[in-house]
């Protein structure tokens, strides 16, 4: 009678290294697609506050009346509203409603030169019918530390959005 020895079951130690090698080849082409796709949603929420601060803008100009953009730092939400009497009242235009900022987003910071927010609370940036628009700073990021600010050009309702994190002295140098 022959006795058959049973195979070892397990892997080699090749077997190992070239799983490995494997892994950490996927993982380099991978990690940096998915840190792109946050700073891509970055980019389009920095997008979306830059177009409703311009089209706050001009909706006031347009229609000869007051505006304020609402921002909360605490619910990460803004809210174009329009003033009405005495009250200010949601924009009831389909294409400026409320915007909360996605997960992976955060407003650190709104500053306007006499006042400042910063990682709660909630504040306004004012549009006025004569075509003014509060110079303010916005400061936004990702989970992954990428970040812009956003400064708004009070003569022409225009956003300027910068790279990473630039105070108001910096951006007035620069300019």
């Amino acid at each position: 009678m022959r006795h058959f020895e049973q195979p070892k079951s397990g892997f080699t130690l090749l077997e190992l290294i070239v799983v490995l090698a494997i892994i950490g080849m996927l993982s380099a082409l991978i990690i940096p697609r998915l840190s792109s796709i946050g700073l891509a949603q970055l980019r389009s929420e920095a997008r979306r506050i830059r177009s409703l601060i311009q089209a706050c803008y001009d909706l006031s100009v347009l229609e000869k009346t007051n505006y304020r953009l609402a921002i909360n730092l605490d619910e990460q939400c803004i809210e174009p509203q329009q003033r009405q009497a005495d009250r200010y009242e949601p924009v009831q235009n389909p294409l400026l409603q409320r915007h909360c900022l996605a997960p992976e987003v955060t407003i650190q910071e709104f500053e306007t030169p006499d006042r400042k927010i910063a990682g709660a609370g909630e504040d306004y940036l004012y549009f006025t019918p004569f075509g003014y628009v509060e110079p303010a700073r916005i400061f936004i990021t990702d989970t992954s530390g990428n970040s812009f600010t956003l400064f708004t050009q009070p003569l022409t309702g225009e956003v300027e959005i910068f790279a990473g994190r630039v105070e108001f002295k910096d951006y007035e140098e620069q300019r």
